[in-house]
C-alpha cells in the first residue's frame, strides 16, 4: 500500500475513531502531506512503510530542519510528531511490526513563560466597553467570562445558556479534544 493511502487510513481514523477537530485534522493532513511529498522526491512514496528505517526518517528531519522552507523549531516538532503518531497507528494496526520513529528524538524546544497582563492591564482591558448598548453589554460578558473562567476563546464561542447555572456560579464547556469542563464564573463575570 502507498504511504499517501496509508495517510489517508490515518487520517480517518483520526476523523472517525478519535473525534479530533477539524483543525487538528487540518494540521495533521498538512504535515503528513509534506512527508509523503518528501517521501515521493525521495524515491520513497511507492515503498511500503517496512522500509522506512530510522535512517531514512532522521533525513526528513534534517530535510526539514535545514530544507529550503526553514521550518521553525516548533514546526519542525509538529511535523515529526505528526509522522510519529502515523507510525504508531501502523504498528497497532499491524501494518509495521516495529516502530521506526522511536530512536528519532524530536528536537528540544526552548521553553518560554507564558505571558500575562499586570492587574492595571486587565482592570484597562475590562473598561473597554462601555456604555448600555446590546454591543458594549455583550463585550463586557465575554471578557469579564474570559476573565473569570480562563477559558479559551474557542471553549466560550462554544458556550451556551443551557450550560450555565448562575445560581451556583458555573458553566459546562467543551473544551479541547472534545472533552467537557467545569468553570467557575465570578460575580463580576455573572452580573455581566
Amino acid at each position: 500500500m502507498k504511504l499517501a493511502d496509508l495517510v489517508e487510513d490515518f487520517l480517518v481514523y483520526l476523523k472517525r475513531e478519535r473525534n479530533y477537530s477539524p483543525n487538528t485534522l487540518r494540521s495533521y493532513s498538512a504535515d503528513l502531506t509534506g512527508f509523503v511529498d518528501w517521501a515521493e522526491e525521495n524515491a520513497m512514496g511507492e515503498s511500503p512503510a517496512t522500509d522506512f528505517a530510522p535512517d531514512r526518517l532522521r533525513e526528513f528531519l534534517l530535510h526539514l530542519r535545514n530544507g529550503p522552507e526553514d521550518y521553525a523549531p516548533r514546526s519542525v516538532a509538529r511535523k515529526v510528531s505528526a509522522v510519529k503518531s502515523l507510525f504508531k497507528y501502523l504498528l497497532r494496526s499491524g501494518v509495521v511490526t516495529a516502530n521506526p520513529m522511536t530512536t528519532v528524538r524530536t528536537p528540544r524546544l526552548p521553553k518560554h513563560l507564558p505571558h500575562y497582563l499586570e492587574e492595571h492591564e486587565v482592570k484597562l482591558l475590562l473598561e473597554i466597553p462601555s456604555g448600555s448598548d446590546l454591543g458594549a453589554l455583550r463585550d463586557r460578558a465575554i471578557l469579564e467570562t474570559l476573565y473569570s473562567t480562563g477559558a479559551r476563546a474557542s471553549e466560550l464561542v462554544s458556550m451556551n445558556l443551557d450550560g450555565l447555572d448562575f445560581s451556583s456560579g458555573v458553566t459546562r464547556i467543551t473544551g479541547k479534544g472534545r472533552k467537557e469542563r467545569l468553570l467557575f464564573l465570578g460575580s463580576y463575570a455573572i452580573e455581566a
